[in-house]
């Protein structure tokens, strides 16, 4: 355990509360001096976070602002147990160590990402800004009850703010900072009547990025441009009759994950990614060019979300009645390349890759008084999707920097795979959950949810080049399908012996649904049943005057689990059902209002993870200079095996190694203070300690790792007297600690993407 860590946890201990926490955090109240209360929605209703059963992580709108958490790749400062897997087109969330390192549209999530109340069906579409957020409640665990499909680690909501009816509201703010960064967001609410009022909001943020390519003349790589707009109209025709239109649309145009720089440093520019000379890695940025990607050029990725949503709430008296309809729609355009080289022989390009999805759900949610409280619903959900992927090659012996031509069959002479394929699924699932108080102090909860799916590959066309032969094969996989049905029950005691103190013990399960590897020739080893995975938890959760702390310990049983194994057959990779595992952890929250416009929260998460049972591969350093020249010369030498740098060796017992992205220790500290000025202005300041400790990219050291890192980011803000302005000066990564968010082995040696180095900037706000 690292000294920050140490000193953290420590620092836990002297607040003389019990051991362990959970659900987090909340702003002070409105006068500055005490704990506000948290109201979730994680059971389906209204709640104090204090008086849930649930491991959740509760993030206020002004905690999200005030801590520089802009984007959903940054909630793990915030989170611990949370990691994100940043690459191109895809957000990789895991939750406790449980997650998904691949994006395919025939594969799913194993955190399910919601906005408001609508279900997210691509990864891609957790990678946008926040603006105008109520809070954002990560719940952890399994919420196979009453979330379903794709809940097996757990759910990310992101809850927006709702109109506000008689009232007028507004505020913008303009950001500039360093790679020249450039933000402007906007809100407005609008009372329409004295039973209507409209809300909106948009964002947009750019900048330059902050990677160099080995080519001075081309674009940075790592920059961003984002527009994201959102808007709420709200209608109560009668007392008990509340009716929310929601939409949003974003547009994402930018070269993130696309800073591929090479895993063996030894590399000079412009050498092929395996370096030919199988010289192990010595380090990641000993070679002084951090932040030089050895490529020749980024590929500009582009992506369309967006939705709509209908809600309708009636009020019954002793129950409502909700009906909640919506509808998404995702594209991405985009490439990416797949050896890692600064010469792109291999690489893939994604034509197109479109998403539309439709859902209705319908519950039937009781008040919260009495001894029975219960949620019955029915759920459909209904997608479809289209991927149009390639793989393009060249020939590339004049690039090699060796002097012979590839022979017939290798793979560096003109490899080309075309792939098409469409994908239809629909599910459905009735659900109920209801919770029984025993007694004062005693109550009982009990859930079940029958979920029935089936996902279809209508058609799969693939034109494959036979590398070396100038030929191709043209072939159609016919259309196949995935069907199967899950029960998901959960059952939970909880014990309060006072208000201020509740305890828990629950079982729970989830599952992540089946699919089919795309694009693929095996038939019918490319499909995969769903994984499943069995929670057992003891929690609670205490507020005793200004120290809110919760706890939850937990043992995962994870079965079927949905892994990467190298095969030609399936352009590279397949996921398969190919594992068992085992998760065990505590986690730490707190929250402490020390003082009149002083607060204090620490966090923390320890996690012992491990595959019980798992047959795989690895990566095997292989090739020499003098080795990969002779095989390219000599007609009917393997001259792949000499010139690819790292062979992939099959039937590797992982069993007992760690889970990818799944830290053994993670957390953070944060400090808030206001200081009120005479002339009744504030500044307030804000910093925020966050700790990652190392984690395995794949099922051991050869797929890659990413050592420890700690960051630190901070701000300070003056508000004018009125409230009305505001200016602020931030940066982000204080320590211009040198950290990873993603990293691929490949055969020809592999690649990371760096992540961002020291930001700083300034923002400048106004409110009317």
């Amino acid at each position: 355990m690292g000294f920050r860590l140490s000193l953290m946890l420590g620092s836990a201990a002297l607040a003389c509360v019990p051991q362990i926490a959970y659900a987090q955090d909340a702003a002070t109240s409105q006068d500055g001096s005490g704990l506000e209360e948290i109201v979730v929605t994680a059971q389906k209703r209204s709640e104090n976070l204090q008086d849930v059963p649930v491991a959740v992580t509760a993030l206020a709108g002004s905690l999200i602002t005030n801590s520089r958490i802009d984007a959903s790749e940054n909630l793990p400062r915030l989170t611990p147990g949370l990691s994100v897997n940043r690459n191109a087109n895809f957000v990789g969330l895991f939750l406790r160590g449980v997650g998904t390192l691949y994006a395919n549209p025939g594969l799913e999530s194993s955190v399910a990402m919601y906005l408001d109340d609508t279900y997210m069906p691509r990864t891609a579409t957790a990678a946008f800004s926040f603006n105008d957020i109520e809070r954002i409640e990560v719940l952890k665990g399994p919420q196979g009850t009453l979330y379903g499909r794709n809940a097996a680690a757990g759910a990310v909501k992101v809850v927006t703010k709702d109109p506000k009816i008689g009232e007028w509201e507004g505020a913008a703010s303009l950001t500039y900072g360093r790679f020249n960064r450039t933000s402007a967001d906007a809100l407005i609410n609008i009372p329409l009547a004295d039973n209507l009022a409209a809300r909106a909001s948009i964002i947009y943020d750019a900048n330059d990025g902050y990677v160099k390519t080995s080519d001075p003349l081309l674009p940075r790589l790592q920059d961003r441009h984002l527009f994201h707009a959102t808007g709420k109209l709200l209608y109560e025709p009668t007392d008990n009759l509340t009716i929310k239109l929601s939409g949003d649309y974003g547009v994402k145009r930018d070269r993130e994950g696309q800073a591929f720089t090479n895993l063996e440093d030894s590399c000079a520019d412009g050498q092929i990614g395996l370096c030919l000379g199988g010289t192990a890695p010595t380090g990641f940025y000993e070679n002084g060019q951090d932040y030089l990607a050895r490529r020749i050029k980024g590929d500009k990725m582009h992506t369309i979300n967006g939705g709509a949503a209908l809600r309708a709430d009636l009020d019954l008296g002793a129950a409502t009645l909700s009906s909640i309809t919506a509808y998404r729609y995702y594209k991405f355009t985009g490439g990416a390349d797949l050896d890692g080289t600064s010469i792109p022989f291999l690489h893939a390009l994604t034509d197109g890759e479109r998403t539309k999805s439709f859902s209705q759900e319908v519950q039937l949610v009781s008040d919260n008084s009495g001894p029975l409280k219960y949620v019955v619903g029915l759920y459909y959900y209904k997608e479809k999707s289209w991927s149009d992927f390639n793989i393009a090659g060249m020939a590339v012996n004049s690039q090699l920097g060796i002097n012979a031509a590839p022979t017939s069959g290798s793979v560096y002479d003109n490899p080309y795979l075309k792939a098409v394929a469409a994908f239809n699924i629909e599910s459905w699932a009735p659900y109920a959950q209801a919770t029984y108080d025993i007694n004062d102090q005693f109550s009982l909860t009990a859930g079940l949810r029958y979920t029935s799916e089936r996902k279809r590959q209508l058609y799969h066309d693939l034109i494959a080049g036979i590398p070396g032969s100038g030929t191709s094969v043209i072939g159609s996989e016919p259309a196949g399908q995935v069907k199967f049905n899950k029960l998901t029950p959960k059952i939970v005691l909880d014990f309060k012996p006072s208000n201020d103190v509740l305890f828990y013990a629950s079982f729970s399960r989830g599952f992540k649904s089946g699919g089919i590897n795309s694009p693929s020739t095996a038939v019918p080893s490319d499909r995969v049943t769903p994984e499943v995975l069995d929670s057992y938890e003891l929690g609670w959760k205490t507020e005793m005057g200004n120290v809110r702390f919760n706890g939850a310990a937990f043992f995962y049983d994870y079965s079927n689990l949905q892994v990467t194994q190298t095969s030609l057959a399936c352009g590279g990779s397949c996921v398969v059902n190919a594992a068992t595992a085992e998760v065990k952890g505590v986690e730490a929250d707190l929250t402490w209002a020390a003082a009149r416009g002083l607060e204090f929260g620490l966090g923390a998460s320890y996690l012992d993870t491990k595959f019980k049972k798992y047959v795989g591969d690895t990566y095997v350093l292989s090739s020499t200079t003098s080795a990969c020249s002779a095989a390219l010369a000599t007609p009917g030498t393997d001259d792949d095996a000499a010139c690819l740098g790292y062979t992939v060796v099959s039937g590797v017992d992982h069993s007992g190694s760690r889970l990818p992205q799944a830290p053994k220790l993670s957390g953070y500290a944060r400090a808030s203070y206001t200081l009120e000025l005479p002339s009744a202005a504030t500044i307030r300041f804000d910093t925020l300690y966050s700790y990652t400790g190392k984690i395995f990219y794949g099922p051991d050291a050869s797929y890659g790792t990413e050592k420890s890192r700690n960051m630190v980011s901070g701000s300070v803000t003056y508000t004018t007297a009125d409230e009305k302005f505001s200016l602020s000066v931030f940066g982000d990564n204080l320590l211009n600690e040198k950290y990873r968010v993603n990293v691929s082995r490949q055969q020809t040696g592999g690649w990371y993407v760096p992540g961002a180095p020291i930001t700083w900037g300034v923002k400048a706000g106004v409110k009317f």
